[in-house]
């Protein structure tokens, strides 16, 4: 499935752009104060601007294939 938007930091957007090329779109809704601290943008515009974004990303023709990586991202979950 290809991957057309990403939302979240600015390292976010940095390394989706890297790793998956300029065709998928990136919504940067918060910017990193510190380790510990964020600037983030309001809840409803931060709404509006992925929701544009992704409307933007699937209108693109033709969609993004595979990426150019063949790293796999592991995720890990962290509920403290």
């Amino acid at each position: 499935m290809p991957v057309v938007l990403a939302s979240g930091d600015s390292a976010l957007a940095a390394e989706a752009k890297d790793l998956l090329g300029d065709a998928v779109h990136c919504v940067v809704v918060k910017e990193a104060v510190s380790r510990h601290a964020a600037k983030s943008v309001a809840p409803a515009v931060a709404c509006r601007l992925i929701r544009d974004a992704a409307a933007d990303a699937l209108r693109q023709k033709p969609l993004p294939g595979r990426t150019r990586s063949r790293r796999r991202s592991r995720w890990k979950w962290n509920f403290r």
